[in-house]
C-alpha cells in the first residue's frame, strides 16, 4: 500500500473515529457535597423545526439536576418579537407530551426580540424519557399576547445531529444515575 493512499484513508477516517469518541466532560460539571448531587448540563441550542411556519431565532437552554429533589430545572432563552405574560410550554416525545406554565425569571431587550428566561422544572424521570426516546423531543412555545397569538415549535430536524445529541446526554444520564443509586 503507498503512503499517499494510507494518507487518504486516514483523512477519510479520522472525523469518523474522532466524532465516536467525543468526550462528554465539555458538557457538563458535577458537584458533591454530603449526600447532595448537582449537574449542571452547558448550554445548547435548538432550532425551530422546518415545519413551523413562523421564523425565529433558536432558543438555548440548559439543565441543572439536584439529587435532593431529584429533579431538573430546564432554563431556556426564548426570543420572541412581541410582549407576553401568557406562555405555555409543552415538551412532546414520541409517546408523551407534558405541559408546562413556566416560571419567568426575567425579559430583556435584544436586538429586534425580547429575550425571555423561562424555568420548567420536571422529574428525572421525564427528562430521562426525553432522551431515551426513539425520535427527537420537541419544544411547543405558545405565547399570547394583546398584540399577536404564535406557537412555535423547535425541534433537531437533522437526525445525526440528534443522535450525537442523545447519545452523549444518554452518558451524562446514566452518571446522574450512578452517583444517585439509580443503577
Amino acid at each position: 500500500m503507498s503512503r499517499s493512499y494510507l494518507i487518504l484513508i486516514l483523512t477519510i477516517l479520522f472525523p469518523f473515529f474522532a466524532a465516536s469518541g467525543r468526550n462528554i466532560n465539555d458538557m457538563f460539571i458535577q458537584k458533591s457535597a454530603g449526600n447532595e448531587t448537582l449537574f449542571f448540563i452547558f448550554s445548547q441550542k435548538l432550532p425551530v423545526c422546518k415545519c413551523t411556519e413562523i421564523k425565529s431565532k433558536p432558543i438555548s437552554y440548559d439543565y441543572t439536576y439536584v439529587s435532593s429533589t431529584d429533579s431538573i430545572s430546564m432554563l431556556i432563552t426564548l426570543p420572541l418579537k412581541s410582549a407576553s405574560r401568557d406562555i405555555s410550554i409543552s415538551i412532546s416525545t414520541d409517546d408523551t407530551t407534558h405541559i408546562y406554565n413556566p416560571e419567568l425569571i426575567y425579559v430583556h431587550s435584544k436586538g429586534k426580540f425580547l429575550e425571555y428566561r423561562l424555568r420548567v422544572n420536571m422529574s428525572f424521570e421525564q427528562f430521562n424519557t426525553m432522551y431515551s426516546s426513539s425520535v427527537p423531543f420537541t419544544v411547543d412555545v405558545s405565547t399570547n399576547s394583546p398584540t399577536s397569538e404564535s406557537n412555535l415549535k423547535y425541534c433537531f430536524s437533522d437526525r445525526k445531529k440528534w443522535e450525537n445529541n442523545k447519545s452523549r446526554m444518554m452518558q451524562i444520564i446514566d452518571l446522574i444515575k450512578l452517583n444517585t443509586g439509580k443503577i
